[in-house]
């Protein structure tokens, strides 16, 4: 097959296969080639975030090797976009982060959400635009659980909640971003997070 298309190209080095050559089509009808080309154009975009090492063994202070395993798991991930991508699904991204603020006062000013959050908010914001414009059906939802565990740092309730709205503040005009507590997710099973710790 001539592979006049670098994308293609890449793919088929990388051994994701392709049939035939066709141009982008976001209808409900798509290819599966198509399919393949949105999947590989995602996991491209998300390829500076995928694990180079063992973080289990890391946070342990085991030694790990960093190794070069992005096009492996560049590829895998492409083989689940794809999925998603064929049946017209929403792709949608979760993410367990914000618990809460670090109590460690040499770290943090106060309890409250500040400009990090926000600036990382910015981050995840940007990243979603640049995967919406190659999957408009996409979102990104985080989900806060520090209620689930606070007590453990001794850091109370209230300035948990605090700072979870705090976050959906900072939130308001990033579009791209949900933010969800999971109290509320619980709240609508009839539990009560205080019943999980």
């Amino acid at each position: 097959m001539n592979y006049k298309n670098p994308l293609l190209l890449s793919m088929h080095l990388i051994g994701i296969p392709i049939t035939a050559t066709c141009a982008h089509n976001y209808s409900t009808e798509q290819s599966q080639q198509n399919a393949q080309i949105i999947a590989f154009e995602i996991a491209q975009v998300l390829e500076p975030f995928l694990l180079t090492y063992d973080m289990s063994k890391a946070h342990l202070g085991m030694p790990t090797k960093t190794t070069d395993i992005s096009q492996k798991n560049r590829k895998i991930l492409a083989e689940k976009i794809k999925l998603i991508v064929e049946k017209g699904d929403p792709l949608v991204m979760r993410c367990l982060c914000f618990p809460f603020k670090s109590s460690n006062k040499n770290l943090v000013l106060s309890p409250r959400a500040d400009m990090a959050e926000r600036q990382a908010l910015l981050n995840i914001n940007t990243l979603m635009k640049r995967i919406k414009n190659i999957y408009p059906d996409a979102r990104f939802e985080i989900i806060m659980d520090g209620l689930l565990f606070n007590d453990l740092f001794n850091i109370p309730d209230t300035q948990v909640i605090t700072y979870e709205q705090d976050i959906q503040t900072l939130c308001q005009d990033l579009e791209h971003i949900k933010v969800i507590p999971f109290r509320d997710i619980l709240k609508d099973r009839g539990q009560n997070y205080k019943e999980l710790r």
